[in-house]
């Protein structure tokens, strides 16, 4: 199934079925039992290797127990595929235990050497950060910066069919210090997010890629601009994001609620909205039944 449709799944789901889900076979794996028995093929094969639960969609991954964070293997298309094939467990379980076993040998290689050109950014919650070699003065800890609410944007190495988070030891071994990693990351997330599918939904716009980074654009300093329109957005997967015009009352009031159904549901990467008024971000969160600015 192409990445477009399954979006279109998850956006239907989402909207549609935040307060009744029917599962469509009794056989049906939950996504954390899907999780499980990738995590365990994984260990099975690499025993040294560190393997982390993040959520229910995403597994931690490092080169040995020391070094969590190294990597992200995110399962939520895979786990779609699979609600849409259920016969095919094993082709998605081992399709996915492949990609971490090429990355975990990319890491193992002593000769691997990542290039500038495979810089970029996502943006995640900043619990996220348990995950990541966060010590002191280490030459391995990850290259992030925070965003605004709950969200940090984090550099990210692209592999071919992975990302791991940036350390400053990757960095300097590009012969670059923090500020031009940053610059590079920026412009190669220009360049290389590659097309961005939309769907849209009562004012509503949802916004992916292929590539993964489409979270990323949020933190480009022209995705809020003082020219641009108010608006909201939400960062409710690691690959995608909505957003609405704030002036468009049928589609505030559609974001608005259907982000408090996420937040309710803890369905979404972030709780927060951003709100994007005369060039600068503003985060909000949800206190009762209103979204109130964070201070």
């Amino acid at each position: 199934m192409k990445l477009a449709k399954i979006h279109k799944v998850i956006f239907s789901a989402l909207i549609f079925t935040l307060c009744s889900q029917t599962s469509t076979a009794k056989e049906l794996l939950a996504a954390k039992q899907f999780r499980d028995i990738v995590a365990a093929k994984i260990e099975s094969i690499h025993p040294k290797a560190c393997i982390e639960v993040e959520d229910d969609w995403t597994l931690s991954i490092g080169a040995n127990k020391t070094t969590c964070g190294d990597l992200i293997l995110s399962i939520d298309n895979s786990y779609e595929m699979y609600r849409q094939q259920q016969d095919d467990l094993d082709r998605f379980v081992n399709n996915l235990v492949s990609t971490a076993t090429d990355a975990l040998n990319s890491l193992s290689s002593s000769h691997h050497k990542h290039k500038k050109e495979q810089l970029s950014i996502v943006l995640r919650n900043k619990s996220y950060l348990d995950y990541l070699n966060q010590e002191e003065k280490s030459p391995n800890r990850s290259v992030w910066k925070p965003f605004f609410g709950d969200l940090i944007a984090l550099m990210v190495i692209n592999e071919s069919k992975s990302v791991g988070s940036a350390s400053f030891k990757d960095i300097s071994d590009m012969q670059l210090d923090e500020k031009s990693a940053w610059k590079t990351a920026s412009n190669n997330l220009r360049n290389n997010v590659g097309k961005l599918d939309k769907e849209y939904l009562e004012g509503l716009t949802l916004v992916y890629a292929q590539s993964g980074f489409a979270t990323g654009l949020l933190w480009l300093p022209e995705a809020c601009i003082k020219e641009n329109e108010p608006f909201f957005a939400m960062v409710i997967s690691r690959h995608s994001y909505v957003y609405a015009n704030a002036n468009a009352t049928i589609a505030q009031t559609t974001l608005l609620n259907f982000a408090g159904n996420l937040v309710a549901a803890k369905e979404s990467l972030s709780e927060n909205i951003l709100l994007c008024e005369q060039g600068n971000w503003q985060a909000l969160s949800l206190k009762g039944n209103a979204w109130i600015p964070i201070d």
